[in-house]
């Protein structure tokens, strides 16, 4: 169970900060992700932003329940990354549920190994991605405008032999991750993963596995 206190500047705001040893229950990654909070008989579809570790769009929950300064909610993960339950603890009373937490540790997963300009392992996910192709961009004649944690992830430019066009960039791990993530065909120009597994896909994909074999490893 996740202890997480409120104050005037949260409840006023309508947010909650999630504590940083709690953070391995709530989604990963640098964009603002949506999540299910069911609070006693009310469900709400709200986002969490994993870099600040704040979730949005509480206050008519706040207002509902009559929350106050000092009072605490206890989190109950229910479906991993994505569905939680919440229950008010008034006055913040239960002050030792956050000594007594236990975190699950993610486990270290590596991919193959590739050695490539400071990387020693492939990527394993959307993160992985964006590090490697940073050191591969201006071997693209490419570069970032932009670095967004929403649709699309980056805007950039590329050299098209008479001057430097602007693209929409979405990074994922594998390709079919785009359809998968529901995001739109338009807004997006260039799909940058790691493997490319979407043969019907509508946009340009630019394969990072197979760049890398083609640029000299350091």
């Amino acid at each position: 169970m996740i202890h997480a206190k409120l104050s005037n500047r949260l409840l006023k705001k309508g947010i909650l900060y999630i504590p940083k040893d709690a953070a391995t229950h709530f989604p990963k990654g640098f964009r603002l992700r949506k999540i299910e909070v069911i609070f006693s008989v009310d469900k709400q579809v709200v986002k969490y932003n994993p870099e600040r570790r704040l979730i949005f769009g509480l206050k008519k929950l706040y207002l509902k329940h009559k929350l106050k300064a000092g009072d605490a909610l206890l989190i109950e993960p229910i479906t991993p990354f994505r569905t939680y339950r919440f229950k008010v603890d008034r006055g913040g009373a239960v002050k030792q549920v956050k000594k007594t937490l236990i975190v699950k540790r993610e486990k270290s997963r590596v991919g193959e190994a590739i050695n490539f300009r400071g990387l020693v392992y492939a990527p394993v996910n959307e993160q992985g991605v964006i590090f490697l192709f940073a050191t591969v961009m201006k071997d693209l004649k490419m570069y970032l405008e932009e670095i967004r944690t929403s649709f699309p992830d980056a805007v950039g430019r590329r050299f098209d032999g008479r001057g430097w066009v602007k693209v929409n960039i979405e990074f994922e791990y594998k390709s079919s991750d785009y359809k998968l993530h529901k995001h739109p065909t338009e807004g997006c120009d260039i799909i940058i993963c790691w493997e490319h597994d979407w043969n019907e896909c509508p946009l340009e994909v630019i394969e990072l596995k197979s760049v890398i074999r083609q640029l000299p490893s350091a």
